[in-house]
């Protein structure tokens, strides 16, 4: 089977094709705004330099969130669209999830927290455990208050984050010890985990955005 993954959670998208669960072709980018124009030219090469059209793609696999709102809407509406006139499988999965389990693949057991800027002096966040390479998700996505956030970590937790930028002047002084670092979901992540839940039997998840910022008016800068 021909799938097709898609990622625009953040400032770096990506799209996948994968045959028979492997990667054929990809395709990743950096944006300074998530726009999420760069997929609708990055389809049409992978499609000449694999030979393909949309209608060979059997499943399109759908990152979730959390994060930008307006590229998570663009990736789900585009996998909709394009499963449309040949009523294929459309399956979305967490980005966030999606990160854990690139992050997991450099790391015995331990703890992942998944975070991001959720504005006005809180992050989102969700924590995952990895035992015997199994991962299990130990608190849900939240919204936290950036004074909250140490006391959620297990100790030594490793943090990824598609907005480190951005939080790394917020969080010395809460006493976190863990690695920390700047990952970005990608697609061949979103589609391997999407394929295995998939194949295990498991639904999909819901076909909106995990969108767990609160709404504003403006952007309020962390530690401002």
């Amino acid at each position: 089977m021909i799938a097709l993954a898609i990622e625009l959670s953040s400032v770096a998208g990506s799209v996948a094709l994968f045959r028979d669960g492997q990667v054929i072709a990809e395709r990743s980018w950096r944006e300074k705004y998530v726009r999420a124009q760069q997929v609708f030219r990055a389809l049409p090469e992978m499609l000449e330099e694999t030979h393909l059209t949309v209608d060979a793609i059997g499943a399109f696999l759908v990152g979730r969130g959390p994060g930008s709102y307006s590229g998570l809407r663009v990736a789900i509406t585009a996998a909709r669209a394009m499963a449309l006139p040949g009523n294929s499988l459309v399956y979305t999965v967490s980005s966030g999830e999606a990160l854990v389990l690139e992050v997991a693949r450099d790391m015995k057991d331990g703890n992942i927290a998944i975070m991001g800027d959720a504005r006005r002096e809180t992050l989102w966040l969700g924590m995952f455990e990895v035992k015997d390479r199994q991962v299990t998700c130990t608190l849900p996505w939240a919204v936290v208050a950036i004074g909250d956030v140490a006391s959620r970590l297990p100790a030594g937790s490793v943090i990824a984050s598609p907005d480190w930028t951005r939080l790394e002047p917020a969080l010395p002084g809460l006493g976190i010890r863990g690695v920390q670092q700047e990952r970005f979901p990608q697609a061949r992540y979103v589609g391997e985990l999407a394929l295995a839940k998939w194949k295990a039997g498991l639904p999909s998840e819901p076909l909106v955005p995990i969108y767990v910022h609160p709404a504003v008016g403006a952007t309020t800068p962390l530690g401002a």
